[in-house]
């Protein structure tokens, strides 16, 4: 019985690795998609102050999008932040954003490199770019050498992204935004 027990015990408490090894493995069969949330761990490579959930009522390429509820905070939004990280050999990174609302929403994108995280995380070294989501379906790129050459004082190492973001800056209310078919090309 106490043998039985143990087993189950070890059995949950693997759980959690069991599942970010099998996603891993799901992530670098898919690259260069980043994530288009059809499989069922890809909401957990995404983290931050927004709320996000996986939402099947909207999508632009698949069955579901990630809804992000962003609050009238100073910054709401979301980071991927389990990823491949060797971008060298793309040009473009796409997304598609649906705005539901009836007016245009602000987001930022931020886009940053293992030599960021390394040092004091100033903007000046980092890739922003402020965004306008129209309503509906926005299809978004961003050319990779604009982000290479975005840190002032270095060139960013797209062999060693770290963390993409977005979010909103001091919304007036909450805003809820859909989020498909992140990828490279």
């Amino acid at each position: 019985m106490v043998r039985g027990l143990s087993v189950v015990l070890l059995l949950v408490a693997s759980l959690p690795l069991a599942v970010a090894v099998a996603d891993e493995g799901i992530a670098r069969a898919q690259f260069p998609l980043l994530a288009d949330f059809e499989t069922p761990f890809e909401k957990d490579r995404w983290e931050g102050g927004a709320r996000a959930s996986v939402d099947r009522s909207v999508s632009r390429h698949g069955n579901a999008s990630l809804r992000v509820e962003m609050e009238p905070s100073l910054y709401s939004g979301i980071s991927l932040v389990y990823f491949p990280r060797n971008w060298k050999n793309y040009h473009f990174l796409r997304l598609e954003v649906f705005n539901p609302a009836s007016e245009e929403i602000p987001i930022t994108c931020r886009i940053h490199d293992r030599r960021h995280e390394e040092r004091e995380q100033a903007y000046e070294d980092r890739f922003n770019r402020t965004l306008l989501l129209r309503p509906g379906w926005n299809e978004l790129g961003i050319d990779l050498s604009e982000v290479a050459g975005a840190p002032q004082s270095r060139k960013m190492d797209l062999g060693e992204i770290r963390g993409l973001g977005l979010f909103a800056t001091k919304l007036s209310a909450p805003r809820t935004v859909f989020v498909d078919y992140v990828r490279l090309e």
